[in-house]
């Protein structure tokens, strides 16, 4: 006669998270990926530094000034 057999261990399922999105399983799959995105926010953020100075240049105004003036 066939007897089922005892099942004590039960598995938990969890939930399979993006990578991309969520960024600390990205970090348990590949460490240095925080470092990559701190590097690339810093690239991306320089290079637009230095396109409004270029544009600023061009047009003939300073970064400095207030973008928008109020005078009434």
């Amino acid at each position: 006669m066939w007897l089922p057999v005892d099942r004590k261990e039960i598995k938990k399922r969890v939930m399979k998270r993006n990578p991309l999105k969520n960024i600390a399983v990205m970090q348990r799959l590949n460490p240095y990926a925080v470092a990559q995105k701190n590097i690339a926010k810093a690239v991306e953020a320089s290079r637009k530094k230095l396109k409004q100075e270029r544009l600023d240049a061009k047009r003939g105004v300073s970064s400095n000034d207030v973008a928008y003036s109020y005078d009434f």
